[in-house]
Parts: C-alpha cells; sequence; structure tokens
C-alpha cells in the first residue's frame, strides 16, 4: 500500500523568517476564493508554519523575504500542545521539501490582499 503526505500550495511569507544554520521557519497564508450559493465571492485564508531543513532551509533563507509569493511542495505535520488555560490545541506546520519563488513583493506597491471584486 502507497503512502503519500503530500501538499503543495502557492502561497505568501507574512512573517519575517527566523533562521540559523540549515533551520528556516516563518508563517505562510494560503488563500482561497470561492463562490456562495447566492454567487457571492468569498476569501479565505489559511496560515500554516512553514518549516524547512538544511540546505534548502539555507537557500530559502537566502533567497525569500517577507510578502514573497512562494509555491511550495511540503509535507503536513501536526502537533499538539497545551495553551495557557491548559487546554490540549493541534497545530499543523509545513514541512518544506522544494520552493520556488513565484513573484517579489515590490515596495510602495498596493496590499497583496485585495478584496475579491463581485463582477467577477
Amino acid at each position: 500500500m502507497v503512502k503519500m503526505n503530500k501538499a503543495l500550495m502557492i502561497g505568501r511569507v507574512v512573517s519575517e523568517i527566523k533562521s540559523k544554520p540549515g533551520y528556516s521557519r516563518c508563517r505562510f497564508v494560503v488563500v482561497n476564493k470561492f463562490k456562495d450559493k447566492e454567487g457571492k465571492f468569498h476569501e479565505n485564508q489559511e496560515f500554516f508554519n512553514l518549516v524547512g531543513f538544511g540546505t534548502l532551509a539555507d537557500r530559502f533563507n537566502q533567497e525569500v523575504k517577507m510578502h514573497d509569493q512562494v509555491n511550495i511542495e511540503a509535507r503536513l505535520q501536526s502537533s499538539t500542545y497545551n495553551d495557557n488555560e491548559q487546554v490540549t490545541r493541534r497545530s499543523y506546520s509545513l514541512i518544506m521539501e522544494t520552493f520556488q519563488i513565484t513573484q517579489r513583493k515590490e515596495k510602495d506597491t498596493q496590499p497583496y490582499y485585495a478584496p475579491v471584486p463581485d463582477n467577477i
């Protein structure tokens, strides 16, 4: 039986990249746009921890900046923790396997979270 844990996503780096040699971590957002039954457009944002290791992380740290749009291939990893009120929570991280920068965020340009037009 073949087992696969693969995620292909295009999103943006929305935090400063925390790095050290062989390690990289940042927040990554994926925007999903959809139309409801009434024909109205909506936007849903999913945030993930994006983590890389080894030479891939070193390259990510050198090439990627906050607000860049990145195409990633990763595996999904979950972890549990207890919050301040001792409630068990689950978080999900994307562990990078490959990445490609698809768009750089230029200084002094419009925000990359544009509202979905009603007339599409």
